[in-house]
């Protein structure tokens, strides 16, 4: 799954919490999604502010994938739907029922595991290529390990 990186920098990465995370080596983030609790550390603050992964994703010119489950429990879909469409080349492909690891079909992990070899093999004939045509942009959606 992906990160909704412009929410969570808004909600959770605040000079506030990092303070917090600092003091006490960890922000507890509580999830409406899952009802669970979670420990943000005070490195992964250090990190986001450091490397700002939610601007260099957006700036990001290799194809890539990203691959969801509607009944993932950790992070909700909308975190990818929403960083696929940010994103100038990239692919979603949302797993119908699908959980976070995918543990509940073998149809749907083995889609899962091929999509994920055929879009690396896409990405080496896009690092090969002399023009970089490969642009996508597409959401896909899976149910039973098939497209719908």
């Amino acid at each position: 799954g992906a990160i909704d990186f412009d929410k969570i920098k808004k909600a959770d990465f605040t000079e506030e919490n990092m303070q917090v995370a600092k003091r006490d080596g960890y922000y507890i983030k509580y999830s409406k999604h899952n009802n669970n609790n979670r420990r943000i550390s005070y490195k992964l603050f250090e990190d986001f502010t450091k490397y700002k992964p939610y601007l260099k994703l957006k700036k990001l010119d290799l194809p890539i994938l990203f691959i969801h489950g509607t009944k993932d429990s950790l992070v909700n879909v909308d975190s990818s739907i929403n960083t696929h469409k940010m994103c100038k080349n990239s692919k979603l492909i949302i797993i119908e029922d699908g959980q976070h690891l995918f543990t509940e079909s073998q149809d749907n992990r083995n889609y899962v595991i091929n999509e994920t070899i055929d879009e690396l093999g896409e990405l080496a004939a896009f690092l090969a290529s002399d023009e970089a045509s490969y642009i996508n942009n597409s959401i896909i959606r899976i149910d039973g390990g098939k497209r719908c």
